[in-house]
Parts: C-alpha cells; structure tokens; sequence
C-alpha cells in the first residue's frame, strides 16, 4: 500500500508492506513500513527491485556460509588426520589457519554484500528505469 495522508494511515498500518510518500503527513509517515525520499513513484520499483537484489543477496550469503562450513569444519575438527603423507606424518590443520579460514569466510559474506553497491548487472543494484509514456 502506498500512501501519503491522514485517510491512509490504517491502511499502511495493516498493509503487508505500507510505504509513505516522503511529503505526506506525518501520521502516514509513522504508520508505514518505508517512507520514499521524494515524491515521485519511480521510487516504489527502486524500493522493490532493491529488496529482490538484497533477498537474493541474503540467500546467496546463507548458501555460501551453509557450504563453506560444511567443508571447512571437518578439515578443521581433524577428520584428515587420519591420512598418511609420504613421510609417515599425519594431515592436520594448525588451530591458527582454521581460525585464519573462519575469518576470512565471514569476510567473504561482508564482501558479498558489499557487491550491492556496485552499479553492474548481476552483481550489484540497478534500478530499473521507467519507461514515459509521453514518447
């Protein structure tokens, strides 16, 4: 639901989503979940484009860190210890290069959605653009 007055207030309030326009009233602006920046309505498909991106991003992350973790905690916990090497000695990871992998696993995830900023098509957010009907 957008809005922006007084009228609009209870359904912003019992919206799923309720955006106010930035110059409406102050009880519009209260009542929603957003409030636009400006007054023009190419901002709602910004706010939506950028919460499909950012939703995508977030699955994106969870995948990620589900897998890395995956892969990482066993190495980490010593299950390859129990191979061999050709000198007779045992696989393991030291304690300081699986705590040196962790970081740099949530590092990754920062990064990740760091890429949000980035104006380049299936990496970071564009909105879309809309299209006049005055041409």
């Amino acid at each position: 639901m957008v809005g922006d007055g007084i009228n609009d207030s209870p359904a912003l309030t019992t919206a799923d989503v309720g955006i106010a326009i930035g110059s409406g009233s102050d009880v519009a602006i209260s009542s929603a979940d957003f409030v636009l920046a400006t007054s023009s309505l190419q901002a709602v498909l910004t706010l939506l484009d950028l919460s499909r991106v950012v939703f995508w991003r977030i699955k994106v992350n969870f995948v990620w860190a589900i897998v890395y973790n995956m892969l990482a905690l066993p190495i980490a916990a010593g299950c390859p210890y129990a191979v061999r090497t050709r000198g007779g000695g045992r696989l393991r990871l030291e304690p300081e290069w699986a705590a040196l992998a962790m970081a740099l696993s949530s590092i990754s995830v920062v990064l990740s959605s760091l890429c949000l900023r980035i104006k380049v098509p299936w990496v970071g957010f564009r909105p879309r653009t809309m299209v006049s009907e005055a041409r």
